[in-house]
């Protein structure tokens, strides 16, 4: 898995944005922590990513969890 420090992207209507960075990777695990902020409607979510690896760094499985910022 590439171990890039973060990266933010626009969708091509710019009504949100996200950003993440990598947590760690640990026995095959890899986590992430991102952030998805929508502009129509002001709001923003936290996200947590798990996402299981094959030895060669392939995605296996997905699991995400988000809730709403305060």
């Amino acid at each position: 898995m590439p171990q890039r420090a973060g990266c933010s992207t626009t969708s091509q209507h710019g009504d949100w944005t996200f950003e993440w960075k990598l947590l760690g990777v640990d026995r095959g695990s890899a986590f992430v922590q991102g952030r998805t902020d929508y502009r129509g409607n002001s709001r923003s979510y936290d996200n947590l990513w798990i996402i299981q690896l094959t030895g060669d760094g392939r995605a296996t499985a997905f699991t995400e969890w988000y809730m709403l910022r305060k």
